[in-house]
């Protein structure tokens, strides 16, 4: 029998075809417009970042590191909710603070040297970033608390960063024989960044396909990774309840 229900007045209703056109109807209305992730090419602004020493070495690097916070939008001046939060994924190029530079944004598993990479730097999100249920910066009305890190957590997840991408043991200690570590320990949050990292490398499960990466790219400035998290919208969970309603329906009326 075809997935069908029967509401009152015998209006007889494709129960598959309903939720198809209500979960695309809800999908348009989920995202605003102007969301940083809704611009393939647009200006960065950049505020002052959240910095904490890091010394490592490998890579002739001997300054800060950190998250970095600015508003990302193809509008002649930022948005509230352009706000992006980034990371480092380049040390041989310089930030450019304030701005605005012109940057594209990749979303591809292509923007990385590797789909190990891609997925390593899902999973460090998975295991580190804080607040992940909130999904993304802006909740469509005000400022969230998604990535709100502390200025050592920042640094330690620039570290991990820095390591998942120009380094393949996932270890970033002064003891590590890879060709990016800690210089003699001396980087604030390395241990933490460690932990991290040895989450990475031991990870089981899915939950990192939760994430999705973005790296904002420039040929002549420094290049940085951010990301959001999927969340299931309210609607989608009811919709989920109202076809499981509607099987369990059917069933009882063709049994």
């Amino acid at each position: 029998m075809p997935c069908d229900f029967t509401l009152r007045g015998s209006r007889t209703v494709n129960l598959a075809k309903y939720l198809s056109v209500s979960l695309i109807a809800l999908s348009a209305g989920a995202a605003s417009a102007g969301e940083f992730y809704t611009y393939s090419s647009g200006n960065l602004w950049m505020s002052a970042p959240n910095f904490q020493n890091a010394d490592v070495t490998g890579y002739s690097y001997g300054a800060g590191s950190g998250q970095f916070v600015g508003n990302f939008t193809s509008e002649a001046a930022p948005t509230d909710d352009s706000l992006v939060k980034f990371f480092c994924v380049e040390i041989a190029q310089h930030a450019v603070i304030p701005g605005p530079t012109t940057y594209s944004l990749d979303s591809t598993v292509g923007a990385w040297s590797s789909p190990t990479v891609y997925n390593n730097l899902r999973k460090l999100y998975d295991i580190a970033y804080v607040n992940p249920t909130l999904g993304d910066f802006w909740n469509g009305s005000s400022q969230t608390a998604f990535g709100n890190l502390n200025s050592t957590l920042a640094a330690a997840f620039q570290l991990a960063v820095w390591e998942i991408v120009f380094d393949t043991d996932l270890d970033v200690t002064s003891s590590s024989s890879g060709a990016f570590k800690d210089l003699a320990g001396l980087s604030t949050g390395v241990g933490q960044a460690q932990v991290w990292l040895s989450g990475v490398a031991s990870y089981v499960g899915a939950g990192y396909t939760s994430w999705n990466l973005y790296r904002l790219e420039n040929a002549n400035a420094q290049d940085y990774v951010t990301a959001t998290r999927t969340v299931p919208e309210p609607g989608s969970i009811a919709l989920v309840g109202l076809a499981l309603a509607g099987l369990r329906f059917v069933r009882r009326r063709h049994s």
